[in-house]
């Protein structure tokens, strides 16, 4: 960041930790230098999720001359944005605010069925679901304003076992019987994290008089974007993302119990974790088949499979260091951001209450600036990973700081904070 923080007024949102899982406390402190007094109608923070797509899709235009009937190839670019996420809070009072350095802190409790950050692209497409944090002070002409990227993961979920079979008439060229076979694939779990191994056991029976070459296992990837919960002009992406074989069956031939064939895959590190958005979708199956010779029909069975980010990926990690010259001489307490199943729980609570007396501007005012006490200049410490959240109670008896927040008439209230919703489930691709 260099000076820049120190010289101008600017505002640093910092994180306690580069990633968050879903479910988890989310923390960060929002640092305000000024230059000069600041008159501001409030401080915000504001917490956003939302999907990104971009990409191509091919086209078809008709059109005739002279009664000639021509057909036109080109492509069209898709563009989708859905936020499906999102929830602002103020942070501190509309006043003025003396030169110096500020430090609001802020919590979150993250809602568990956040889906995880998402990155893929395949050619010129490319999709997303991003979370951001943007903090501004709101005055007059342009607001200050600092926006940092933060990383969502998701666990690995504990499952028990899971498994599919499927039992097929073979053919020879199309038409011609050949009898029946069976293949049944069963998993340990069904949710995997990227680099771990997938261990597959194989039970089959080749009811035919023909020969299965191998039981070929793939673990494959459909990733599809849309430009709207529509599902309307759809790119779809298919890939095998891991591969592996085992020794087939003669005609006649049983591998079930302990005769049973087993395989182990595994997951790459570069895979992108499952997603079910509105307009992101990445859905894994693995393919287990029995692969016969020229002109016989193969046997297939799917098992559906989660791969979960259980660990930070992406690019634009945020930074964890103080801004350089960082020394608050006001520490506001931390601000507790109801989340969106708490705020939905209290909307729908009998409106009976007793209504507790109003605080006066004077008494939040006075109360923000007991928060934290000025210390002489040479007891400040900057912490180099962790900015200080509350301020020790030692420096809270020693004399007041000489800054102000002087109340400013007429500001704006805060909009309402909007509810995440879970997506649906994605479309039958």
């Amino acid at each position: 960041m260099g000076n820049t923080f120190s010289s101008s007024n600017a505002l640093h949102v910092q994180l306690t930790k580069p990633y968050y899982s879903a479910g988890e406390m989310l923390e960060g402190v929002v640092a305000l230098n000024c230059i000069n007094q600041l008159s501001t109608s409030g401080i915000q923070v504001e917490i956003i999720g939302y999907e990104e797509t971009y990409y191509s899709v091919n086209t078809t235009t008709h059109s005739s001359f002279d009664d000639d009937a021509f057909n036109t190839a080109g492509t069209r670019t898709q563009q989708g944005h859905l936020d499906f996420f999102r929830v602002a809070m103020p942070l501190g009072p509309p006043g003025t605010l003396s030169p110096g350095q500020y430090q609001f802190g802020f919590k979150l409790q993250l809602p568990e069925s956040l889906p995880p950050s998402f990155h893929h692209m395949w050619g010129g497409d490319r999709g997303d679901i991003k979370y951001k944090i943007r903090a501004f002070v709101e005055k007059s002409g342009f607001d200050i304003k600092s926006e940092t990227e933060v990383i969502i993961v998701d666990q690995p979920v504990t499952t028990g076992p899971v498994g599919n079979a499927a039992q097929q008439n073979v053919t020879m060229c199309c038409c011609m019987g050949q009898g029946s076979a069976f293949v049944q694939a069963n998993l340990e779990k069904g949710c995997y994290s990227r680099g771990e191994s997938i261990n597959v056991l194989v039970q089959a029976r080749n009811n035919t008089s023909s020969n299965f070459d191998a039981i070929n296992l793939n673990l494959k990837r459909m990733v599809v974007f849309s430009a709207s919960s529509s599902g309307y002009n759809q790119s779809k992406n298919s890939k095998v993302a891991a591969s592996a074989a085992v020794q087939g069956l003669s005609p006649g031939e049983s591998a079930e119990g302990s005769l049973a064939r087993r395989a182990v895959l595994q997951v790459p590190m570069d895979c992108p974790p499952s997603a079910n958005g509105r307009i992101v979708q990445c859905i894994y199956i693995l393919e287990v088949e029995l692969k016969g010779g020229m002109g016989l029909s193969a046997v297939k069975t799917q098992v559906p499979l989660r791969i979960s980010s259980s660990v930070a990926g992406g690019a634009g990690a945020v930074q964890l260091q103080a801004p350089d010259g960082w020394k608050p001489m006001l520490v506001f307490p931390t601000v507790d951001i109801p989340s969106p199943q708490m705020q939905q729980q209290q909307q729908q609570q009998p409106q009976m209450m007793v209504q507790q007396p109003q605080q006066s501007q004077s008494q939040y005012q006075y109360q923000q600036e007991q928060a934290y006490q000025q210390r002489p200049q040479d007891q400040v410490q900057v912490m180099p990973q962790q900015m200080m959240m509350n301020p020790p109670k030692q420096q809270q008896q020693e004399q007041q700081p000489q800054v102000m927040m002087q109340p400013m008439q007429g500001s704006a209230p805060m909009a309402p904070a909007s509810f995440y919703q879970p997506p649906p489930n994605p479309p039958i691709v």
